[in-house]
């Protein structure tokens, strides 16, 4: 028995928000292996099309479909739950996935990044547990998992990070309060918080964190990495 029949999900339908790449690419691949039906979100239309196409290349129970979606704009989001519904009939596993981060020191942060981070961080996984909640209740099961982040557990390192380390905070007091309010009808609701995986993401980070030093030298996306690692116990 391989690990994916340990957790079986056959009749199961789940949202992955940010599923076409790293670390939601990945998680949305698992629900689909394990045999629920998927259906990926993003903004990036393209990088969903091939997601799913490389899904669909392999032997699952059910197709994986995408629909694209702005975080940032509520009524593109309330498209998106109500598709999510109509197409699978319900959502029984909801992964919020999806994040944004600015990277703008706090003295200098633009009224419009908070309010994107903000809603694309919080709001927007609030709108979607909203929209799919109804149909976990009628199935009593349903299963609520919103990504966190470290830095809320230990502070972020890096500058720029305040508006996203905060809304991420945010998000798993809301979960605490959710799960309590959900639990009797059968749900659950828990944060993730992961590590650093090398995603493209992670790329983008070192590449944005490359400095001149006094000689000049660029600092590596390598040399990133390891300032990152000698922040962790082991290094």
């Amino acid at each position: 028995m391989n690990a994916y029949q340990l957790f079986d999900l056959q009749g199961k339908r789940a949202v992955v928000t940010g599923g076409g790449s790293g670390i939601g690419y990945h998680m949305a691949l698992a629900l689909a292996r394990s045999g629920a039906q998927v259906m990926i979100g993003s903004r990036r239309a393209e990088v969903l099309r091939q997601a799913t196409e490389q899904f669909n290349q392999q032997p699952l129970a059910a197709q994986a479909i995408y629909r694209s979606v702005d975080l940032r704009d509520r009524q593109s989001i309330e498209s998106f739950a109500a598709h999510a519904v109509d197409v699978m009939g319900g959502v029984d596993i909801f992964v919020g996935n999806a994040g944004l981060d600015l990277l703008e020191p706090v003295d200098a942060m633009q009224d419009k990044s908070i309010d994107d981070i903000l809603q694309v961080n919080l709001i927007a996984n609030l709108q979607l547990v909203r929209a799919f909640l109804p149909h976990m209740r009628q199935r009593k099961w349903g299963r609520i998992i919103l990504v966190g982040s470290a830095s809320t557990l230990t502070a972020s390192h890096c500058d720029g990070m305040t508006a996203y380390v905060a809304t991420k905070g945010a998000l798993d007091a809301a979960v605490k309060t959710i799960a309590a309010e959900v639990g009797h009808d059968g749900i659950t609701a828990n944060t993730i918080v992961p590590g650093m995986f090398m995603t493209h993401i992670m790329d983008n980070s070192s590449d944005r964190h490359e400095s001149a030093d006094s000689a000049g030298a660029k600092e590596s996306g390598r040399a990133f990495l390891e300032m990152m690692a000698n922040m962790t116990m082991v290094g």
